[in-house]
């Protein structure tokens, strides 16, 4: 291998960035030095962080966003992460929660040049979360039927639910019991007892207009509510990830 510095190795790495990006606008993406600044932003993350509130220049390090005094605390994790992965020279992945309605993957990779071995930075790349349900998973892959069929006019159906009603109900249709979902909810300072568990599931069949709670279930799994996770339970942050799907 031919000998490449670091200077050079950088800038050809934020060409090929710069590139790559400039032809996939939604792309989601940064690029930071190996003193953490920021020194290529996709369009799509310039999109996102706009979105949010927040803007960034080249040459800005997170420490000197705006976000900084707002969250110091969200700031910090992501510097003791950037400091982890340049440490490590490991890839992590992390649950960015923000203030819209998707919950993002960030997977961040250590940039190495391979001639030095020195670590010149992170480049990171966003996604959408997504937490399919198994069992519909499979059938997809099968080409089987649905397990329920809902009428097109009927897929963006969005009922009023209270904040106990969508903490329920999502604890439900991952198959929590009364006990359990009461004992998870008072844990996060949602106090409920499992027999108000019971109640807001009487109620919750009589808003989904179905008889019984099998019938919920499958009207709920069909309209997509297991993947609505109540904004009550979740806080602003950065939040690290390592579970993996495993067929076996």
């Amino acid at each position: 291998m031919s000998f490449i510095s670091d200077e050079e190795y950088f800038n050809q790495y934020l060409k090929s960035f710069t590139l790559f990006h400039d032809g996939a606008p939604d792309i989601i993406s940064f690029i930071k030095d190996n003193q953490f600044a920021y020194r290529g932003i996709s369009k799509g993350f310039n999109q996102f962080i706009t979105v949010n509130n927040v803007t960034i220049e080249i040459g800005q390090t997170d420490l000197q966003l705006n976000l900084a005094k707002e969250h110091p605390t969200i700031i910090q994790t992501i510097h003791d992460y950037n400091c982890q992965i340049r440490d490590l020279r490991v890839v992590k992945t992390f649950i960015y929660i923000t203030k819209l309605s998707n919950l993002h993957v960030v997977r961040k990779y250590p940039i190495i040049n391979p001639a030095t071995n020195n670590f010149l930075g992170i480049y990171a790349c966003f996604s959408k979360y997504v937490s399919p349900h198994p069992v519909k998973s499979i059938f997809m892959i099968n080409e089987g039927k649905a397990l329920i069929n809902i009428k097109k006019d009927q897929k963006k159906i969005n009922f009023e639910l209270s904040e106990r009603q969508k903490m329920v109900l999502y604890f439900y249709l991952h198959r929590y019991s009364y006990a359990d979902i009461s004992k998870i909810m008072s844990s996060l300072g949602h106090v409920i007892s499992a027999s108000r568990v019971n109640d807001h599931l009487s109620n919750l069949k009589y808003i989904f207009s179905v008889r019984s709670k099998q019938e919920l279930l499958d009207k709920a799994f069909a309209l997509n509510y297991h993947l609505c996770i109540p904004r009550t339970l979740l806080k602003l942050g950065v939040f690290e990830i390592n579970e993996e799907i495993i067929v076996q």
